[in-house]
């Protein structure tokens, strides 16, 4: 199921009273490092300030340059609309705040490098976005409960062979959902769910949107949290000490031969399903226990 994004530009741009916009103006490929190729205005002069921790570097059409990234990158948030050109991270680290990762057009060319979505969550309604072949971070220290931290609605995304970490959390006594809302093209690599309480000994709940299954080429990881929805893997399958069960289904796809491991104590499963063309599901070496709230 696709979540409608309704005038996201308007909101990022113009709501933010706090953070600076920093527009990209350079009309040839140059570095992210340089004061001259940022501007206050979509197209104006450039010297304005590298986009840091409290700003919005922005995108557009009004220039087509690529971004070559040339350090680290710590901003509030991260905007590309209408842009044609290409940013390509290289292998210097991203972080981004709490307005988050938001593109409907050009290219995005992720390195080897971390890219972490602070408190703030992933939105591609258009263009190419190619993850890192490292880990890809998303939704940490939320504001706001019962959100959707990851919406791929139009658009291609590539994961690179990189793993995404969806680690959202939130220091409140009520228990929240946080969605992940995918297309049927949609795959991950390597996914973990890892969203651990703060307060209260509530464990919030990663959910897949109505209808949608999120897809692991290779392997599945359960850390913490409850985990509802639909979630399927090609390889293996790891339930890890703070896993907390839920009602949604991990199903075992594919030909090839899988595996589970549960660490020590009495981590939960959710549902399993086994739904394979050829191959087995067996225990990994050391795993001797498995407990799982269903079975099919």
């Amino acid at each position: 199921m696709k979540t409608v994004i309704v005038s996201i530009i308007f909101l990022i741009v113009n709501s933010q009273s706090f953070a600076a916009n920093r527009y990209w103006i350079s009309t040839v490929s140059s570095n992210w490092n340089s004061s001259a190729n940022w501007s206050t205005t979509s197209g104006g002069a450039g010297g304005a300030s590298v986009p840091g921790s409290g700003d919005i570097p922005i995108f557009t059409n009004a220039v087509s340059g690529n971004c070559q990234i040339n350090a680290t990158v710590n901003v509030a948030g991260l905007l590309i609309t209408g842009y044609t050109g290409s940013i390509v991270q290289n292998n210097f680290v991203i972080n981004i705040g709490s307005i988050g990762y938001n593109q409907n057009s050009g290219t995005f060319t992720g390195g080897n490098a971390s890219i972490t979505l602070i408190d703030g969550d992933f939105n591609l309604s258009g263009g190419n976005f190619t993850s890192t072949s490292g880990v890809l971070s998303i939704g940490g220290a939320q504001t706001a409960g019962n959100a959707v931290i990851f919406n791929h609605a139009a658009g291609n995304f590539n994961h690179n062979n990189g793993k995404v970490i969806f680690n959202p959390f939130i220091a409140s006594c009520t228990q929240y959902t946080y969605t992940i809302d995918v297309l049927p093209t949609t795959l991950f690599y390597d996914i973990e769910i890892n969203s651990a309480y703060q307060t209260c000994n509530i464990n919030h709940i990663i959910a897949t949107a109505t209808g949608d299954v999120v897809n692991a080429e290779n392997d599945f990881i359960h850390s913490d949290g409850i985990i509802n929805g639909a979630f399927s893997l090609l390889k293996n399958l790891t339930i890890n000490a703070g896993a907390d069960g839920g009602t949604g289904t991990i199903t075992f796809t594919g030909s090839s031969n899988e595996t589970y491991f549960q660490a020590a104590g009495t981590p939960r499963a959710c549902k399993i399903e086994v739904n394979k063309t050829a191959g087995t599901v067996k225990p990994a070496s050391g795993s001797s226990e498995f407990y799982i709230q269903g079975f099919n």
